[in-house]
């Protein structure tokens, strides 16, 4: 449902039926008086505003009742089987799960399509190649980033702690880093050729190898959130 519908009614997109009945009565107030005194824009508002509330009313009920229409769900439902199946459908989970999301549901598959438990069962074996597959891509976090962006799906913001860190070599790290400075430095509205020149030279000088993963990914995202909102 589009934002625009929610402003109108002057509220939050996960607002609960009681909170749009109450944001509902504050506006029919508001351009009833208008409307009797004649204005024909507070009549037309009126209308929209009781159009938009029985819309919005309709959808926050079907909701809280736990669901989408049955029409909604064929759509989703053709629409995957329309697509080709990515790692995350091997494992069940979104693109923005977390690392012990993901681990989680590598444990409950792996253990459920284990050979051991399926014996003279070709598929299964089959199956639990492809979850053990699935699981250690995206259990690499350059790879994973990298994965999402080509899917055109949100990831989750890096995250790294000493359960969920994969060693990953300071090469590639410092690869990352080099070109998602270059890029945001081109996308920059600011598009400065000094600054462009100093971040090269940064990084032509740049010598040390990353030791730490943890400081890596702190620093890398610490780069990247400076660029992006560069001016």
């Amino acid at each position: 449902i589009s934002r625009a519908f929610y402003d109108i009614l002057e509220v939050d997109q996960d607002a609960s039926p009681k909170q749009l009945k109450r944001a509902y009565r504050r506006l029919a107030l508001k351009y009833h008086a208008e409307s009797s005194a004649g204005s024909e824009r507070a009549k037309q508002q009126l209308r929209i505003i009781k159009c938009v509330y029985e819309f919005l009313l309709d959808a926050a009920k079907n909701k809280d009742k736990g669901g989408e229409s049955s029409t909604d769900r064929e759509k989703e439902t053709i629409k995957k089987e329309q697509r080709p199946q990515t790692y995350y459908d091997v494992l069940g989970i979104e693109p923005q799960a977390t690392q012990q999301q993901l681990k989680r549901a590598y444990r409950r598959l792996a253990l459920r399509h284990h050979p051991d438990h399926n014996k003279g069962n070709p598929q299964a074996v089959q199956q639990f190649h492809s979850i053990k597959h699935a699981y250690e891509f995206l259990s690499d976090r350059i790879k994973r980033r990298e994965y999402d962006r080509r899917l055109g799906v949100e990831s989750r913001p890096a995250e790294c702690n000493d359960e969920n860190c994969q060693p990953e070599t300071s090469r590639e790290l410092s690869r990352l880093e080099r070109e998602q400075l270059l890029m945001l430095c081109n996308q920059s509205k600011k598009d400065d050729t000094e600054m462009l020149k100093a971040v090269r030279l940064y990084f032509d000088k740049k010598k040390t190898y990353h030791k730490d993963q943890q400081d890596a990914y702190r620093k890398l995202e610490a780069v990247r959130l400076f660029f992006e909102t560069y001016p």
